[in-house]
């Protein structure tokens, strides 16, 4: 049951992303979570020859060097998407175990076009059990195109709607009440790296104290994530959790989100079967 209710709470959460992007929100500052990590690359706050502080070593005016400090955690999601021109954003879970029939898995992926403005999302999920082995799936997507918008259901249904200036700027101001984080815990850097694109940090982080409720063997325990140097917004981020009560009962999370194309070229239109209901619609 517990398993059951985590998930359901993840998918809540990965839900309200979905419809978040599809207006972005207005950014809320960053809570300023910046830790100093050093890299052996570090520029100092403070050179010689200014202020009071003469281009001399043996003055004793001169403060000590610091590091210059960065941000070991990214700005909020929706904050860092709506920063961005366009993009696709792609999250993707699995959640397996104890037995396994036991299967969870849930993908969401978000296409964004600011000019013209349109947003495009999918959201797939399947599920089996020992109890239900039989795998029960579903497909939705949702194109948003200006005021307009289509749902497509398991791609034979086609739902067409249009929002007033009101509705869609009520939206937009409710979407921007929310916004979240993925989960990390007292980060090291790896390094700089170029991850889809961009110049980004590489951190590593473990799950802290795994195992120590349920009394289960921790296998693995192992999250990355990479933010992007300019912009301090969420490139890439990898979570895989897998603990064992016994050999023949083995519980595993694959969790992933990753941000594409950014500020590319990105078409969205809507397919004839959104063309069809909007012709037919009054």
């Amino acid at each position: 049951m517990k398993k059951m209710l985590l998930i359901l709470v993840s998918l809540l959460v990965l839900a309200a992303l979905a419809c978040n992007i599809n207006t972005p929100g207005t950014p809320t500052p960053n809570d300023g979570n910046v830790n100093p990590v050093p890299t052996g690359n570090e520029q100092n706050n403070t050179t010689g020859g200014q202020g009071d502080c003469p281009d001399c070593p043996d003055c004793s005016a001169c403060p000590t060097p610091e590091p210059t400090a960065f941000p070991s955690m990214p700005v909020m999601i929706n904050e860092g998407l709506s920063s961005l021109d366009s993009y696709i954003f792609a999250v993707h879970m699995i959640s397996s175990g104890p037995t396994a029939l036991d299967m969870t898995e849930y993908a969401n992926e978000t296409r964004r076009a600011n000019e013209p403005s349109a947003t495009y999302t999918r959201i797939y999920n399947t599920s089996s059990s020992a109890e239900e082995p039989e795998p029960s799936s579903s497909t939705t997507e949702i194109y948003s195109i200006g005021m307009e918008s289509c749902t497509v259901s398991e791609g034979t249904d086609f739902s067409y709607s249009t929002s007033t200036a009101a509705e869609d700027e009520m939206s937009g101001m409710l979407t921007s009440l929310v916004d979240f984080q993925f989960l990390s815990s007292d980060p090291t850097l790896v390094g700089e790296e170029t991850m889809n694109g961009i110049a980004s940090r590489h951190f590593r982080f473990s799950v802290p104290n795994l195992g120590v409720e349920s009394g289960m063997e921790v296998i693995t325990n192992q999250g990355d994530y990479w933010i992007a140097v300019d912009g301090n917004y969420l490139v890439k981020y990898v979570l895989v959790i897998e603990m064992r009560s016994s050999p023949e009962e083995v519980s595993r999370l694959e969790f992933t989100s990753e941000l594409t194309q950014v500020n590319q070229a990105i078409s969205i239109a809507f397919p004839q079967g959104c063309l069809d209901a909007q012709a037919a619609t009054p």
